[in-house]
């Protein structure tokens, strides 16, 4: 049971409508109102009941479309991840078939430049055939001159014929000729045998030849032998010379300073060496005055050693004194230790 909003009501019922004051006096409109709104306030409940499921429904749908909805972004993802290869596929690919389309490219200049080389030789075959026909003209040509040729061989062997029998009055006068050639050749043959000897003595003549040859060429040999042995031994005494040039000059050399340092005998101790030089220091003289060999020491000149002669010597322990009274008495020692 419906019931409608009045003007200046105030309450309620349970289905959202409002009852009119005037009914509110009578009591049992009121508990029918009431129960009907509780009965309509069941029914909603049990509606809205409904419509919660039927919503907790819907949600759980919502969810699983969501899910499905996900599961296809990430299908749609991977088949992105797959079209994108595949796109990087076919630009490879794409690159593939332009290198394949360069290369035919190239191929066709090739077979272009083939064919162009196949027509030159298309060409050349046909100049050759041309030729061949010329030859094939030439060679009948040829066949006709060959007929008259033959022809002609056919009036030459008459011709032969009668020179054969010409021939045969030859050949008698030949073997008359040959009786003189016989003749002639016995000649030749003696003149033929003086030849060999001439010849034998020849042989002789040029084996002595090359025996004296092959002599002058070992005296040629030996002779260069020598002279190769006589310039080594001139270059060793030209070295030697040299050598001894230098012996002489280190002699020499020697010998001025020996005798730069050895001044010799002298009765004076000299001021300047035997050259007129400035003295060298650990130069010698002998002083033949004193019988002194002195050395210079580069200020003055001094004995260059001492006569043992007089000497007392440390080994002895002064058992070498001329007199052991005489060494007492000069050292004071008087009858001490005696």
């Amino acid at each position: 049971m419906a019931y409608e909003q009045k003007p200046g009501s105030t309450a309620s019922i349970a289905n959202g409508g409002e009852y009119d004051d005037a009914l509110v006096a009578n009591s049992a409109n009121y508990t029918n109102i009431t129960a009907e709104g509780a009965a309509t306030a069941t029914l909603a409940a049990t509606i809205a009941t409904a419509q919660a499921v039927i919503a907790t429904t819907g949600a759980n749908t919502a969810t699983a479309q969501a899910v499905i909805a996900t599961t296809g972004a990430n299908t749609a993802t991977a088949q992105a991840g797959i079209a994108t290869t595949g796109a990087n596929t076919a630009t490879a690919q794409a690159g593939i078939a332009t290198t394949g389309a360069t290369t035919a490219t190239a191929q066709a200049v090739i077979a272009t430049a083939q064919a162009g080389v196949a027509t030159g030789a298309a060409s050349t075959a046909t100049t050759q055939a041309g030729i061949a026909t010329t030859g094939a003209t030439t060679a009948t040509a040829q066949a006709v001159i060959a007929t008259t040729s033959a022809t002609t061989a056919t009036t030459q062997a008459g011709i032969a014929a009668t020179q054969a029998t010409n021939a045969a009055s030859s050949a008698t006068a030949a073997a008359a000729s040959a009786t003189t050639a016989t003749t002639q050749a016995g000649i030749a043959a003696t003149q033929a045998t003086n030849a060999a000897s001439s010849a034998t003595a020849a042989a002789a003549s040029a084996t002595t030849a090359t025996t004296q040859a092959g002599i002058a060429t070992t005296g040629a040999t030996t002779a260069t032998t020598q002279a190769s042995i006589a310039t080594t031994q001139a270059t060793n005494a030209a070295s030697s010379a040299t050598a001894a040039a230098a012996a002489r000059d280190q002699a020499l050399a020697a010998f001025d300073n020996f005798d730069d340092k050895y001044l010799g005998e002298k009765a004076a101790d000299p001021s300047v060496d035997n050259d007129g030089n400035p003295l060298v220091t650990g130069a010698l003289y002998f002083n033949n005055v004193s019988d002194v060999m002195k050395v210079y020491t580069g200020t003055v000149w001094t004995a260059a050693y001492v006569s043992s002669a007089g000497v007392l010597l440390v080994a002895n322990n002064l058992s070498d004194v001329q007199s052991v009274v005489t060494a007492r008495s000069n050292l004071g020692l008087g009858t001490i230790a005696t």
